[in-house]
């Protein structure tokens, strides 16, 4: 599914195995849902309080009849592209008395466009020859003492199911996982997942990545940096930001 944030309206595209849905839904209530339940989202005091907690399972509910009660998708799997403002469905609630969220009804799974859905065979061979690893895996787990960081115990043990599912993936960890290491790996691999710290904060600084040696700065990356990769996953603190 899919939805549009028009100025006068808000439209909704549902499509499965047999038929496409669409349907024009008023925006007044979207635009007003949208900020307030995404402020209590990213609060985590604010969501310390009953009352804070009982209006975002109201907003979410309505969020949920907003955008995906109207195409009555079957249980299971559901693929959105989001336009707009990115709403994390899985947070959403059938209830607005007690947290009955999506993520135990659906599977989602987020694309950044429907086109990318419509990729034939002969487009993924094209990039094929550049992919050494569907799956990388990088979790330091202990870090150098100049960098002022406690260690995350076990991280390293939690990339092996994942890379378990996947036909080739490469883990690094422990010394082996340097920002030198992520820097070579990422641009031949499909699947990115960093198990380690981040700093982020409003201001103007730029966040900063942590390896077992080093740092790395989003701004190192450059433009093309990560030219085949498909999904990157940051699991750290901070990331939101």
């Amino acid at each position: 599914m899919t939805y549009f944030v028009g100025d006068s309206a808000l439209y909704l595209l549902g499509v499965t195995g047999n038929k496409a849905t669409l349907i024009q839904q008023p925006i007044g209530n979207y635009n007003q849902t949208v900020p307030a339940f995404m402020a209590l989202l990213g609060n985590p005091d604010a969501m310390n309080r009953t009352a804070n907690f009982t209006q975002f399972l109201m907003l979410g509910n309505a969020l949920y009849q907003q955008l995906l009660a109207p195409l009555n998708p079957s249980d299971g799997r559901v693929i959105v592209s989001p336009y707009g403002s990115f709403v994390p469905f899985e947070a959403l609630s059938l209830s607005t008395a007690r947290p009955d969220y999506l993520v135990n009804k659906y599977a989602f799974s987020y694309t950044y466009s429907a086109r990318l859905l419509l990729k034939t065979g002969a487009d993924h061979r094209k990039t094929a020859s550049f992919i050494k690893n569907d799956f990388l895996g990088i979790a330091p787990v202990s870090f150098s003492p100049r960098l002022e960081q406690v260690s995350l115990p076990s991280s390293d043990e939690a990339l092996k199911p994942i890379a378990d599912r996947f036909g080739s993936s490469a883990l690094f960890t422990g010394q082996e996982a340097t920002r030198q290491t992520f820097r070579t790996q990422a641009a031949t691999s499909r699947v990115l997942l960093l198990f380690t710290h981040a700093t982020a904060d409003t201001s103007n600084s730029e966040p900063l990545l942590y390896f077992a040696d080093s740092t790395l700065r989003l701004s190192d990356l450059g433009d093309g940096g990560l030219m085949h990769t498909e999904l990157a996953v940051l699991a750290a603190c901070k990331t939101g930001i």
